[in-house]
C-alpha cells in the first residue's frame, strides 16, 4: 500500500493565482530579444545538504543526469544555464537526485527558470519525490505530492522559492514542462538549491512565478499559442490517419523476454491475448514470434528440448542443476505446466482477427553466452546437442575463444538436420502466415575460409527448408511465406556464405530483412540496391531497426526515439522499401499501448518505450506518406557486420585537417516541400568558433546559424549548425564538405529535417 510521506506545500502555494513573481515572466514578442544577463548566485549557508552527486558545492547545477541522460551546463556570453530539451518521457519530465541523504525536516527550495526559446512562455510543475523506510533497510513505494504547483515562466529568469516538509528520504526533485497532456517545452534551470532550515518564516510568501493576470486555463492556451507547431500534439484521429498509405511494420518478439515477463507478472491467458490485441489500429502488419534458438524451442515438444522441461532438471552429467529461478524457465513452467496455456498458439489464432500476420521465427545459429557456458557450466538457453557434439563447432583451433567460435558449422549435415527438425516441429504444432530464418543470430555459419564452399551447402539447405514448408502448405491449405533476416548489404552476405540472390531467383524467399546485428542500426542500409536487385523476383524488402544506434564502433549509443526512427523509415521508403522491421523491441505488457491516451505528435516528447510514445511511433514509421509529415534526425551510423578480413566501415570519427576539405555523407531520402534542413556536427576545438568553418552541402554553400547542445544524441558535445539551401535538398543524400582554418574532429553528425507546419 502506498503511504503519503511528503507533506503538502504551504497553503500559499496552493493559491496559484496569488503567486508573486520575482522578476518578470513575460515573453519577448519581437525579434530584438537578447539573452538576459547572468543571474545572481545565492549565497548558500554551511548547512546546505545538496553538495555532491549531481550538485556542485555551491549548490549550482552544472552537470547532472536527467532521465538517464547526461545534460551538461551550457555556457554563453551571459552567464550560462542548463538547457533541458527533448525529454525522454513527458510524463516524467526532468528529474535529478540530490546525491546525498537528507534527514527529515523543513527545507527551503530555491531555483531559477526560464524558457529556452525566446518567444515561448511555459507552465512548469514542481514536485518532490520521496520514499520512506517502513522496515529496516526496506523502503516503501515512492510518493510525490498530488498537488503540483505551476511555475509560470517566460524568457527572463524567474526566481522560484518555496518550503517543503520532508519526513522521508528525498529521492529526486522533478520538473515537468508545458501544459500537461498537450505539449512539452524546452526550458532552462540554474542555481538550484535545497537548504535545511529550522522553521518557515512567518512572513514568507511562496514565490512561484506570476500568472500574468490569467487563469491557469488561459495561461495554458497562451503557452500553446507561443510554441512551435512541431512540439504540439493532438488526439489520434483514425479518419485523418486513413489518408496515409501504409506499407507496414514487422515486429520480432524475443524468445525469452515474453516468457520472463509472463512468469514475473502473474499474467494469465487473457493477458497473452490482450498483449496481441493492443496492436489493433497500429501500422503493424506482421509479428514474428521467436520460437526456437540454440536447439531449444519455447513450447512443449515431443521431439526437441523445450524450456518448460528444463524447470524439472536437477542434474546434468552428475552435476547438480537448478533452472527454476531463471526467469524465462519459470515463465515457461507457469505458462505451459501450471496454466496449460500457450502464447504462440493464442497469437497465431488472434493476430489474424486484427489484420496482423503471425510468423514463426528461428534464430539460426545464436551464440548467446556460448563461451562461458560451454567452458564453465550449463545454460538454460542451450540444448544438450551442443555439449554432445563438439566436433560441430565452427572454430576449433583458437586458443582464446569467442562466442562465434562455438556456433555450429553448417558444413556438417548434423547441424542442418537439427535446424530442419526445429522448423518441422514448429510448423507441425502451429499454423502460421510465414517463417523467418534469422541469420543475423548469427551469420557465422561456416569455418573461417569455408564460406565460399558453404554457398552451395546453404543453397541446398534453403531448398530443403522450402520442401518442408511445402508439406505444411498442403496440410494447412494456404501459402506459407519464407523470410530471411540477413546482413545489410548483398556482398557481405555472400562473403559469409549466404547467396540471397539465388534464394530469390529460385523462388524460395518472399521477404528479406537487411539489418545490422546488434551494435547499431544501419541508417544507410543500401535499400535501393536491394529493391532493384529483387524486383524481378517479387521479393519484399524490409530494412530493420535494431535496439541500438551508434555513430561509430566504440561510440556512445543514441536513444532510439521518434525522430531517429522516422529518419530511418523515410530513407528506407524513399529507396523502395516495402515495410520497416523492428528487432529487440517487444514491450510485453498487456496494457502497454492498450490503455493509454492515443495521441499524434511530431517530436521526441514521449520516449517510444512509453505507451503513448509507442502508439505514435507504431502509427507513423510504417507509412512513407506519414513520415514525410514529421520531423526527423538523420544521423551517421555504422554497420557491425563485416567479414573477419575486413575493417569496420565507418565514417566517424572524422578528422578535419587545417585548410583541407573533409567530406561526410548522410542519406536523408525524400524531402517534403517547405522543409528546413540543418547540418549539425560536433567539434572538439574551441578555436573553430573564432574562425568558423565553411560548409558546402551537395556543392551548395550553407549558412551558419549557431551552436546548440546535441539533443538526444550519442554525445554531450556542442554542435555547429548550418542551414542547407533548398536547391541541395532533393538528392536523397547530403554530401557535406567542411573546410576549416583550425583542425578538429567530428564525433557526431546529423541532418535535422523540420517539416513545414501542416
Amino acid at each position: 500500500m502506498k503511504k503519503r510521506i511528503l507533506s503538502t506545500l504551504l497553503t500559499a502555494v496552493m493559491a496559484v493565482q496569488l503567486f508573486t513573481a520575482m522578476g518578470t515572466a513575460t515573453a519577448a514578442a519581437d525579434s530584438t530579444w537578447t539573452p538576459p544577463l547572468s543571474i545572481p548566485r545565492d549565497e548558500l549557508p554551511e548547512g546546505d545538504l545538496i553538495k555532491n552527486g549531481h550538485f556542485t558545492n555551491s549548490g549550482v547545477v552544472r552537470n547532472f543526469t536527467a532521465n538517464g541522460k547526461i545534460i551538461e551546463h551550457k555556457t554563453d556570453a551571459n552567464g550560462g544555464y542548463v538547457e533541458v530539451s527533448y525529454i525522454n518521457q513527458v510524463y516524467d519530465g526532468v528529474w535529478f537526485s540530490p546525491g546525498s541523504t537528507l534527514e527529515a525536516g523543513t527545507y527551503k527550495f530555491t531555483g531559477y527558470f526560464r524558457t529556452a526559446k525566446q518567444n515561448e512562455i511555459s507552465m512548469l510543475q514542481l514536485m518532490f519525490y520521496c520514499k520512506q523506510e517502513i522496515a529496516p533497510g526496506y523502503y516503501g513505494d515512492a510518493y510525490y505530492n498530488n498537488y503540483r504547483p505551476y511555475v509560470y515562466i517566460g524568457n527572463e529568469w524567474t526566481k522560484v522559492e518555496c518550503y517543503v516538509e520532508i519526513d522521508g528520504i528525498l529521492d529526486y526533485i522533478r520538473f515537468r514542462g508545458g501544459p500537461y497532456n498537450e505539449c512539452i517545452q524546452d526550458f532552462c534551470i540554474d542555481n538550484i538549491s535545497l537548504v535545511k532550515v529550522d522553521e518557515i518564516p512567518e512572513d514568507f510568501t511562496a514565490k512561484l512565478g506570476d500568472n500574468l493576470g490569467m487563469t491557469p486555463d488561459e495561461y495554458a492556451k497562451a503557452c500553446l499559442a507561443s510554441m512551435e507547431d512541431s512540439w504540439k500534439y493532438k488526439p489520434y484521429d483514425p479518419e485523418v490517419e486513413s489518408q496515409y498509405e501504409v506499407g507496414g511494420i514487422i515486429v520480432n518478439y524475443d524468445v525469452t523476454q515474453y516468457l520472463a515477463t509472463f512468469g514475473s507478472n502473474d499474467y494469465t491467458e487473457k493477458d497473452i491475448i490482450n498483449t496481441a490485441l493492443q496492436y489493433e489500429g497500429t501500422q503493424v502488419t506482421d509479428i514474428m514470434m521467436n520460437v526456437g534458438s540454440q536447439g531449444v524451442v519455447i513450447y512443449p515438444s515431443a521431439t526437441l528440448e523445450d524450456y518448460a522441461e528444463k524447470y524439472d532438471i536437477t542434474e546434468i552429467d552428475g552435476e547438480a542443476t537448478n533452472f527454476q529461478e531463471v526467469t524465462h524457465i519459470k515463465g515457461a513452467h507457469e505458462m505451459y505446466d501450471v496454466q496449460g496455456t500457450d502464447w504462440v498458439g493464442l497469437w497465431t489464432e488472434y493476430l489474424p482477427t486484427i489484420g496482423i500476420n503471425p510468423w514463426l521465427s528461428f534464430r539460426m545459429n545464436d551464440y548467446h553466452d556460448l563461451t562461458e557456458t560451454i567452458e564453465n557450466g550449463r545454460n538454460s538457453l542451450l540444448a544438450r546437442f551442443y555439449y554432445d557434439n563438439p566436433h560441430l563447432y565452427r572454430v576449433k583451433h583458437h586458443t582464446t575463444k569467442h562466442n562465434s567460435d562455438y556456433v555450429l558449422d553448417y558444413a556438417y549435415p548434423e547441424t542442418r538436420e537439427m535446424m530442419l527438425m526445429m522448423i518441422n516441429d514448429a510448423l507441425n504444432n502451429y499454423d502460421c502466415y510465414g517463417i523467418e530464418l534469422d541469420y543475423q543470430r548469427e551469420i557465422q555459419l561456416f569455418s573461417i575460409g569455408g564460406e565460399y564452399r558453404g554457398l552451395d551447402i546453404l543453397n541446398q539447405f534453403m531448398r530443403d527448408v522450402d520442401d518442408v514448408v511445402k508439406v505444411y502448405e498442403e496440410k494447412y491449405g494456404h501459402d506459407i511465406k519464407i523470410g530471411v533476416r540477413v546482413a545489410s548489404d548483398i556482398q557481405t552476405n555472400y562473403d559469409f556464405g549466404l547467396d540471397v540472390i539465388t534464394w530469390a531467383a529460385e523462388d524460395i524467399v518472399d521477404l528479406i530483412i537487411p539489418t545490422g546485428r546488434f551494435a547499431s542500426s544501419v541508417f544507410d542500409t543500401p535499400t535501393r540496391i536491394w529493391t532493384s536487385t529483387m524486383k524481378p523476383y517479387d521479393v519484399e524488402i524490409a530494412p530493420c531497426l535494431e535496439m541500438n544506434m551508434r555513430n561509430y564502433s566504440g561510440g556512445l549509443t543514441y536513444s532510439r526515439n521518434f525522430t531517429l526512427s522516422t529518419a530511418f523509415a523515410a530513407n528506407a521508403f524513399s529507396q523502395g522499401a516495402d515495410k520497416i522491421a523492428l528487432y529487440n523491441y517487444q514491450p510485453c505488457s498487456p496494457d502497454w499501448i492498450g490503455n493509454v491516451e492515443k495521441l499524434s505528435y511530431n517530436s521526441d516528447a514521449w520516449g517510444i518505450g512509453n505507451g503513448i510514445g509507442a502508439w505514435n511511433y507504431l502509427t507513423t514509421i510504417g507509412s512513407y506518406d506519414k513520415v514525410m509529415t514529421v520531423d526527423r534526425r538523420h544521423v551517421i551510423s555504422w554497420d557491425d557486420t563485416v567479414a573477419s578480413w575486413q575493417a569496420k566501415d565507418q565514417q566517424l570519427p572524422k578528422a578535419v585537417a587545417e585548410n583541407a576539405y573533409a567530406t561526410i555523407k548522410i542519406h536523408v531520402g525524400d524531402v517534403a516541400e517547405g522543409s528546413t534542413l540543418t547540418l549539425k556536427f560536433s567539434y572538439d576545438n574551441e578555436a573553430v568558433l573564432e574562425s568558423l568553418p565553411v560548409v558546402y552541402a551537395n556543392s551548395k554553400l550553407c549558412t551558419y546559424v549557431g551552436t546548440e547542445v546535441c539533443k538526444g544524441g550519442a554525445t554531450t558535445d556542442m554542435l555547429l549548425c548550418y542551414e542547407i539551401p533548398v536547391e541541395a535538398h532533393n538528392d536523397g543524400q547530403i554530401v557535406a564538405e567542411i573546410l576549416s582554418e583550425n583542425a578538429f574532429t567530428v564525433n557526431h553528425a546529423e541532418v535535422y529535417i523540420a517539416v513545414a507546419p501542416h
